[in-house]
């Protein structure tokens, strides 16, 4: 049964009417209930929904899960491209000389430093980047509201080095390894917040010229 742009607009409002604030997930649930609904003959659109409201209810949520671990593989794959990608590989190698330089030429305090600097100036990049949007359009996208999560991980270098920090300076190739995966798990996240973003503002003009 082909449904008529005004059927469709119907089912929108409904999900509104729903709570379903996010237009990505608006987007995808309206196109989803569409093509099903379309699969059925002589049923009433309105009786349709109703039958679909704990379905409804529950892919945002899933949704949201969704999101927030892809986004944590994208970071990982990310983070190992500096490794088997040969346009990334300069980022390991400067970062392995980088931390090489800090852990056995300086003290710990001073090494715990310098290798927190960068880490603290790209967690605020990326946290201006995850939530500077100019259209205040962008924040109803649930896409965009999981972009600052992706420094989660990256950013537990910076909090757990406290409790360790007497392991790490009695250890030096592990202490080179903590800030060595620190400093380029903090790169790929920084990467993947600015890649993301961008496909965040791409994803919301699509969204409004339908």
């Amino acid at each position: 049964m082909k449904l008529t742009k005004q059927q469709i607009a119907f089912i929108d409002i409904f999900l509104m009417e729903k709570n379903i604030k996010y237009l990505d997930v608006r987007f995808e649930l309206l196109d989803h209930l569409v093509s099903d609904f379309e699969n059925y003959d002589n049923i009433d659109l309105n009786k349709y929904l109703n039958s679909k409201i704990n379905f409804i209810n529950n892919f945002t949520e899933k949704r949201k899960s969704s999101i927030h671990w892809s986004y944590q593989k994208q970071l990982w794959l990310r983070f190992f491209d500096f490794f088997i990608k040969i346009k990334y590989v300069y980022i390991s190698i400067l970062s392995f000389m980088y931390t090489y330089i800090l852990v056995f030429k300086f003290e710990t305090k001073t090494a715990l430093l310098l290798a927190f600097i960068p880490i603290c100036i790209m967690q605020v990049i990326s946290w201006f980047f995850a939530y500077n949007f100019k259209n205040k359009e962008n924040k109803k996208l649930i896409s965009a509201l999981y972009i600052a999560n992706i420094m989660s991980l990256p950013s537990l270098f910076l909090y757990v080095v406290t409790p360790i920090k007497d392991i790490l300076n009695q250890n030096k190739i592990l202490f080179f390894i903590y800030c060595f995966v620190g400093i380029c798990l903090n790169i790929a996240g920084l990467i993947e917040v600015s890649l993301k973003r961008k496909a965040t503002l791409k994803k919301y003009k699509i969204l409004l010229s339908n």
